[in-house]
């Protein structure tokens, strides 16, 4: 009886997460939800730095020293989507493992199974289509603590949760600590006080490697980490508005606003501090609104099935006994739902944020009837249809989706090869290519240019590796005389989107009007039939006219 129980548990834990896993990759696919993976593989590969970049400071503590090191080994494969997904699949281990000890004294085993389906489908999905590394240390950190509470008696378990919510922590420490902050209700109906040994646990470690981090920080660290926060909050979060005070800060904000954010001399902690200001009025008026609609059409477009799943379960406890019973439940869905308002008022709530968030929260209240109402786990016909009705419907979108997906990978990858044919043995300078890093695969390693890439543009154009790499080329790590060299150098090729390229003919004017000379880009050809590509520039240095 025991060896039988060993190999359902071995095959619903172990087995069934690989083969789900597996499923996508194969009738969907995998793609990267933002163009933020492909850059940051790109720096860590050392293919936009001088070497490969073991310390990314903000984000993948200690595992960008980790796949620095396998790049190393081998650069072609693709290192850091596969760790991705590998984290993926330990984070729905532990949960089909919390799911598999509590629900099968309740469940026969095709409504375990069924059960185990579902939640992946609904809640563990989409990460699966569309990868984002935010989404991993949120469900690292709730995963790992909802089974730290489950095995509350076990000193492995708390261990491996810990390690679990570390490595989630290591990936963005925020988004860990907003997993953390998710999973608090489950971690309570699991084990009640004794969950305060986990949770103080998790919240120990990651407050002692924090401050370890923030102790050792270099100046230049610091400012990094100042100015990736107010740029955040200026661009991402909405939260200031400009007020230029001279025609620095304008050129200043001009460069924030189209993502050029490589010259320290205008984009720094004194324009962030100087040229921005809370307005409240606007805030209340247009910012919100506009936040709180585009919030609310992508919750409904992708999340309804999971907004529903809560609702419909409160409902059906409402049928069962009074509401006061389950006051619990209530006073979680509320807090979550006040949890939500927050991000989208003062933050934002994109989809690499909502769906780990409601992944977490889906366990959670389904936690909440294996612990208080267990008798709802008895699979009714009303739920039995629901669950056919909801699987058929997102079936269609997310095949959809899919095709959708897959047809922008397609031509991304077209027009990277093409940027690899044009820049193969030259040096690339880039600004906006990276639009097409989008929807690409995660199993696949994509490279720009068998020569250095300088990136001009994007948020990691403020990564502390790329002025040495500047300086490598062209003898100066001064951003804009370091590209006056490099449009004089004939093995220096330009890639821009043109947007950015009348941005550089702007910066080039306003920019130290003492000098004598400036670049001017001029257009060459499109590398696509899609004009929102990056096309082919040649730059040129011009005399700069005297001014009265």
């Amino acid at each position: 009886m025991s060896k039988t129980k060993n190999t359902i548990t071995l095959l619903l834990v172990w087995a069934l997460p690989a083969l789900l896993l597996l499923l996508t990759r194969i009738i969907l696919g995998c793609y990267y939800e933002s163009n933020d993976d492909v850059a940051i593989s790109q720096v860590i590969r050392g293919e936009t730095a001088l070497a490969p970049v073991t310390n990314m400071h903000l984000y993948f503590h200690g595992l960008s020293y980790l796949l620095a090191r396998l790049y190393h080994l081998l650069p072609s494969f693709p290192w850091y989507g596969v760790l991705l997904y590998l984290l993926l699949y330990g984070s729905l281990v532990l949960v089909y493992q919390t799911l598999v000890d509590l629900l099968a004294s309740y469940l026969s085993l095709l409504g375990l199974t069924t059960c185990l389906i579902a939640i992946y489908w609904f809640a563990w999905q989409e990460t699966a289509l569309l990868m984002n590394y935010t989404r991993l240390p949120l469900l690292l950190a709730g995963t790992g603590i909802l089974y730290a509470a489950s095995r509350r008696d076990s000193r492995w378990s708390l261990l491996l949760a810990l390690l679990v919510v570390a490595i989630g922590w290591a990936i963005r420490p925020s988004a860990a600590i907003l997993g953390l902050v998710v999973a608090l209700p489950g971690a309570w109906w699991l084990a009640g006080f004794q969950a305060a040994v986990p949770i103080t646990s998790a919240v120990a470690l990651m407050a002692i490697a924090t401050g370890i981090m923030s102790a050792n920080y270099s100046a230049i660290e610091k400012s990094y980490r100042q100015v990736d926060i107010q740029l955040v909050s200026y661009s991402d979060y909405q939260l200031y508005q400009p007020r230029p005070l001279s025609v620095a800060d304008s050129l200043g904000l001009l460069s924030v606003d189209n993502w050029a954010l490589g010259d320290s001399t205008l984009v720094n902690e004194r324009l962030f501090k100087h040229s921005l200001q809370f307005d409240q009025a606007v805030f209340l008026h247009h910012t919100l609104p506009r936040k709180a609609r585009a919030s609310y059409y992508m919750l409904r477009e992708y999340y309804q099935w999971l907004i529903l799943f809560p609702v419909l379960l409160g409902v059906w406890l409402l049928l069962q006994n009074p509401w006061r019973e389950h006051g619990e439940f209530w006073a979680a869905q509320v807090a979550f739902t006040a949890l939500l308002l927050f991000l989208i008022a003062f933050l934002k709530l994109p989809q690499r944020l909502a769906s780990p968030l409601f992944s977490i929260w889906t366990v959670n209240s389904l936690l909440y009837v294996m612990q208080r109402s267990p008798g709802l786990l008895r699979f009714s016909r009303a739920w039995q249809w629901i669950l056919c009705l909801a699987f058929l419907l997102t079936s269609v979108k997310v095949w959809r989706q899919s095709r959708m997906y897959h047809q922008r990978q397609t031509q991304n990858e077209a027009y990277m090869s093409q940027v690899y044919a044009v820049a193969k043995h030259h040096i690339l300078v880039a600004g906006g290519v990276e639009w097409a890093y989008i929807y690409l695969s995660p199993f696949k390693t994509y490279e720009l240019s068998d020569s250095p890439v300088v990136t001009l543009m994007g948020w990691l154009a403020l990564e502390p590796s790329l002025p040495p790499l500047r300086k490598h080329l062209t003898g100066t790590r001064d951003f804009e005389e370091s590209l006056n060299r490099l449009a004089t150098n004939p093995s220096a090729i330009w890639i821009m989107q043109d947007a950015f390229a009348l941005y550089l003919r702007v910066y080039a004017q306003r920019h130290r009007l003492s000098s004598t000379s400036k670049l001017y880009p001029v257009y060459q050809r499109s590398l696509s039939p899609n004009r929102e590509f990056a096309s082919l520039y040649r730059v040129q240095l011009r005399t700069r006219r005297a001014t009265r």
